[in-house]
């Protein structure tokens, strides 16, 4: 994938990108993101200090923080897509398009007490997620942590939207109009690991102090019953939740906090 590609993507559907997340279009989408922003929120050091989020999109992280009452000192934002980040609310001279590798973001190298890359990852290169990290550390202040999320290759509905990823191609070499819109039906590969790749990615760049597997539900039942789809992710929660394993295979996401290594440094 180049990232060239993928910001053109989303400059595409940036004016229609926050109606996907609202309660009233898209039930599913809404709770998925608001489980995400809580996982990734609730353990969080608070007061928070110096926030900087990695992909930040249209500002749903700095949206919810503001409607939670979460403090923080300052929060900066990153992203490759200029469309995303003018629909978003967080002030315009705290946004940065490019990647964390921003020359922009320089005067904050020491600086940086949270940072979060949700949703992310899957559309990085791996050379360029292990990049990000470095780039982290050299941004991180000395008590810093990262709460990143990871598609999980190995769960059921990554391989049911592999199947519907390779039918929404086809539409699209057929000229289906309709599939444009579609992640899955993009011509950019999109980074999937399983849990033991990701971890392998975190290691060298600091300590996972949590884990959180989520959205334990299924396409295309959570498109066409997602209330009821809902209400199955919690019964598999309620059922596995103690069972690490058994989760990972149900989960699609799979969300991370790790206690940010001193550059130079390599955790035991």
């Amino acid at each position: 994938m180049t990232r060239s590609t993928v910001a053109d993507f989303f400059n595409s559907i940036a004016s229609t990108y926050n109606f996907k997340y609202d309660k009233q279009k898209n039930s599913f989408l809404a709770h998925f993101f608001e489980e995400r922003l809580k996982a990734a929120v609730q353990n969080a050091r608070q007061p928070m200090g110096i926030v900087l989020d990695i992909g930040a999109g249209t500002g749903q992280l700095y949206n919810y923080l503001i409607d939670k009452k979460i403090s923080f000192d300052d929060f900066w934002a990153v992203d490759i897509s200029s469309s995303m980040l003018n629909n978003s609310s967080i002030p315009e001279d705290r946004r940065i398009v490019g990647t964390v590798s921003a020359s922009a973001l320089s005067p904050l190298d020491g600086t940086i007490e949270q940072f979060f890359m949700l949703g992310v990852t899957t559309y990085m290169s791996i050379p360029d997620i292990q990049e990000a990290l470095r780039r982290i550390q050299e941004l991180a202040d000395r008590d810093a942590e990262l709460s990143i999320t990871f598609t999980n290759s190995r769960s059921v509905e990554s391989r049911l939207q592999r199947l519907i990823a390779s039918a929404l191609k086809m539409s699209k070499r057929l000229n289906r109009d309709w599939s444009n819109r579609y992640v899955a039906s993009q011509t950019f590969d999109r980074t999937t690991l399983c849990e033991s790749e990701m971890r392998s990615l975190l290691s060298p760049h600091g300590e996972i102090v949590e884990v959180n597997y989520q959205n334990q539900t299924f396409t295309p039942l959570n498109r066409i019953a997602p209330k009821f789809s809902i209400c199955v992710e919690r019964q598999i929660q309620k059922v596995f939740g103690s069972n690490p394993r058994m989760m990972a295979a149900f989960s699609s996401d799979i969300h991370f906090r790790l206690r940010i290594a001193v550059m130079g440094v390599t955790p035991e």
